[in-house]
């Protein structure tokens, strides 16, 4: 699988559907994975993103179906507001 040019440090497929597509292309890019939760819980960890990553890292945003694209812009406003850089977006249409 190729990511043409780009070189996010990690993958976030929006919740919640397209996380199995987006585990797909980080195992097989070994880039690592990144989730984020829809809504922040109130026990355990409390954080609106799970796993590693640094601040200030690329991230690819994956989303498996896209009509309006406020998916994505959702997802894109929490990785920002915690000093992620976000890959431009880019669309593929297969129909």
């Amino acid at each position: 699988m190729e990511i043409k040019n780009l070189t996010p440090k990690t993958i976030c497929g929006v919740p919640y559907t397209a996380l199995p597509v987006a585990t797909l292309v980080s195992a097989n890019t070994n880039i690592p994975m990144v989730v984020r939760r829809k809504e922040k819980k109130e026990y355990g960890t409390g954080r609106m993103v799970e796993g590693t990553f640094d601040n200030g890292a690329s991230c690819l945003i994956i989303e498996d179906v896209i009509t309006t694209g406020s998916s994505i812009l959702e997802t894109a406003k929490v990785f920002v507001f915690l000093t992620y850089s976000v890959a431009p977006i880019r669309t593929k249409v297969q129909r």
